[in-house]
């Protein structure tokens, strides 16, 4: 895969809110050369950046994509349909759960840290320039979902 250096100027850190997500996206917009694409680390901070591209009077996907961090329900009926990096949830908890489940057993054995990975998928929607979605395509690195637009 190949790597992209990161412009640290173009860094939000936001508190997951819609508001901060209107602020990230306000703050970014403006920057010139502007940028192509947005990642959202939750879907409040989405719903804000849409809701900021829109004010300046910009258009998802055509101006900018923008991608957000869980597959929710609404994501693939929002318009546009949400392209999102969707975590394995359901095998997160039960991870988390068998983790503590040993703990408990071991009777609360020394502190350790361990590292799991757990695979996220990328879904593409209709958030992403079509440009965009040829580049994953033609990267190798995209899990397209066939049941979306």
């Amino acid at each position: 895969m190949k790597k992209i250096d990161q412009d640290e100027k173009l860094v939000f850190w936001g508190d997951s809110t819609s508001e901060s997500g209107i602020r990230g996206a306000m703050e970014n917009l403006p920057v010139e050369p502007r940028p192509t694409a947005i990642l959202c680390m939750n879907n409040l901070m989405v719903l804000g950046t849409l809701h900021a591209i829109r004010n300046i009077g910009l258009n998802c996907p055509n101006d900018i994509s923008v991608v957000g961090f869980d597959d929710h329900f609404w994501a693939d009926i929002f318009i546009p349909p949400l392209t999102v990096i969707a975590q394995p949830t359901l095998e997160m908890g039960k991870t988390v759960a068998e983790l503590l489940h040993q703990y408990i057993l071991n009777d609360a054995p020394e502190t350790t840290s361990q590292r799991i990975n757990l695979k996220a998928t990328l879904i593409v929607r209709g958030s992403c320039s079509p440009a965009c979605n040829q580049r994953f395509s033609q990267a190798g690195e995209l899990q397209k979902n066939e049941n979306s637009n």
